[in-house]
């Protein structure tokens, strides 16, 4: 448990000879699923961001790193943070997943990657200065690979963000764990060598109006993010209750001032909702030393073994490192499913909560009448998120309806939307490759 006694990253940092054994295991397959973006059975199977892995592992097994690592960036700008929080399609799509033992390709990635920066192998070159300015509304995964691209190009870049350091969700919404903030940090130092000028604790429509940004600029991107889904429930306005979103930001900035953080100290906590941001919720809390941590899930519960073939993600119940470490801690999963809550009970603060289980019939799901009380000391909101901020909706007239048809979508003449404000899934990985479409989209605009 040594683990949970600090909030360091959980990966084992490896010397780049060190993954030899590791590339050993691919079979360099003629027609392999791991590189290729597939849908089968509504499910995406290979690497969002359709990077060769195959000629990526080649190159490393003749030690031709330099060669690799440019292979990788091909596609991927940011390969050092996808193989920390990609969900991991290319492993699930491996042909040794077959076994359910697959070759670890976020970790010989993520090493690979970690060399690079090591040895100066980032290419921060940029192109002649073509004198034009673009603006970036967010810093979030997509709006971070749209200004790489840009800066590369030539492009004047600014990027506005509302908060006091850059990353969007990559730095407030990822568990440090997961994503440690120097690694994040040091990518964002190397976007400001290309030029890239961020301005933060700057929210545009109420520190900056947003015409004055489109006014002086000559091309603006919109890639704001989500914004969290507006939960319902008796008791949502006491103290102690709180969107995930939130939680996470605010152990993020302890975490950055003073390397600790208590919020959670010696408190039972009840998390509603159990996907990956609920993960992060969990892996905070068990530093932070919760006295008991409960997840509760109105879906029914995944089966314990797969159902569903290879090559497509495995339909089992996750066990992802947090899970792990909950385990470990308590003897049992953390996770109960088929429940939902009904009221949160206390004068001011929490003081319990009101839950009842939920059959499914039909798609259609069944709330029980009979309720159990449950003492909680604070519950943690985690039902996922929604579009982007309806301000911006409405100062850039955005084609909200036709908004999800085009991957991108420029509606003002020169104002633009991409990543998750547009697309709403929750994989990084998407979102960077959004990115990039857009900025080649703004590219093309700017020199029609």
């Amino acid at each position: 448990m040594d683990r949970i006694s600090d909030f360091e990253e959980i990966y084992t940092p490896l010397k780049i000879t060190e993954v030899k054994p590791l590339l050993d295991r691919c079979y360099n397959c003629s027609e392999p699923f791991c590189s290729k973006k597939l849908i089968v059975d509504n499910n995406l199977v290979g690497c969002p961001l359709e990077i060769n892995i195959n000629k990526i592992i080649s190159l490393m097994k003749y030690d031709l790193y330099d060669e690799a690592y440019k292979e990788l960036t091909k596609n991927n700008p940011f390969p050092e943070i996808t193989s920390r929080v990609c969900k991991g399609y290319c492993e699930y799509s491996c042909i040794n997943n077959k076994d359910n033992n697959p070759t670890s390709i976020r970790e010989i990635i993520r090493t690979l990657s970690d060399y690079a920066l090591d040895h100066n192998l980032v290419d921060t070159s940029i192109k002649e200065n073509k004198n034009k300015k673009v603006t970036i509304i967010g810093s979030g995964a997509s709006g971070l690979s749209c200004a790489y691209y840009l800066a590369k190009e030539g492009y004047n870049v600014t990027v506005y963000e509302k908060d006091e350091c850059p990353g969007g969700t990559l730095m407030y919404g990822i568990s440090n764990m997961r994503l440690s903030k120097d690694i994040l940090n040091r990518r964002i130092d190397l976007l400001k060598k290309m030029g890239v000028n961020f301005i933060c604790n700057t929210e545009v429509t109420r520190v900056i109006s947003p015409m004055e940004v489109l006014d002086n600029t000559d091309a603006l991107v919109i890639a704001s993010g989500v914004i969290k889904r507006r939960f319902v429930c008796p008791g949502m306005g006491l103290k102690n209750v709180m969107y995930a979103t939130d939680y996470l930001k605010k152990v993020t900035k302890n975490i950055l001032t003073s390397g600790k953080s208590d919020i959670l100290e010696n408190k039972k906590v009840l998390i509603i909702g159990s996907g990956d941001t609920s993960s992060d919720v969990i892996s905070y809390a068990l530093r932070e030393k919760a006295s008991m941590i409960a997840v509760i899930d109105y879906k029914n519960m995944p089966p314990l073994k797969r159902t569903n073939s290879w090559p497509q993600p495995s339909d089992a119940l996750i066990i992802d490192e947090a899970i792990l470490e909950a385990r470990a801690k308590s003897k049992m999963d953390p996770r109960s499913f088929n429940m939902t809550i009904k009221e949160i009970i206390g004068n001011n603060s929490v003081d319990g909560v009101k839950l009842t289980q939920v059959k499914w019939e039909n798609g259609n799901p069944i709330i029980s009448d009979r309720e159990q009380t449950f003492p909680v000391d604070e519950v943690i909101i985690s039902v996922g998120n929604i579009g982007f901020e309806e301000d911006l909706i409405n100062y850039f007239d955005i084609d909200v309806v036709n908004k999800m048809v085009d991957e991108f979508k420029h509606n003002n003449g020169k104002v633009f939307i991409c990543g998750e404000a547009l697309l709403n899934n929750g994989v990084t990985a998407l979102a960077i490759k959004d990115g990039l479409k857009c900025a080649k989209e703004v590219s093309e605009y700017l020199e029609a």
